[in-house]
């Protein structure tokens, strides 16, 4: 009495458990966080967590470059990474500037 196993073919399955934990876990964050009504809290809760960009890309892109062109009377190119250092590091001046006021309003 032997038995013998067919092999079968396997499909493959896409997880879906790390996007459900990950589903559960910005629920109970949004339950957690304190409102006051508007959901402000909330939206200032996801940009605390998010590393996008805050200025939107284009016009500081437009921006930069329209500075440029006054300050030098030349064609000035850009390479994309001197664009998106630009932005970060300007973003990055702006909120340490608007964290220090922040101190100072506490103070």
């Amino acid at each position: 009495n032997y038995f013998e196993m067919v092999r079968t073919k396997q499909t493959a399955k896409k997880s879906t458990a790390s996007k459900q934990l990950a589903e559960r876990l910005e629920a109970k964050r949004v339950n957690d966080a304190v409102t006051d009504g508007d959901g402000h809290e909330l939206k200032k809760k996801k940009k605390q967590r998010s590393t996008e960009n805050l200025i939107p890309r284009l016009p500081f892109q437009r921006l930069v470059r329209d500075i440029a062109s006054r300050v030098c009377s030349n064609d000035i190119r850009f390479q994309t990474a001197a664009l998106i250092a630009l932005q970060e590091s300007a973003e990055a001046y702006i909120v340490n500037l608007f964290e220090n006021t922040n101190l100072l309003a506490i103070h």
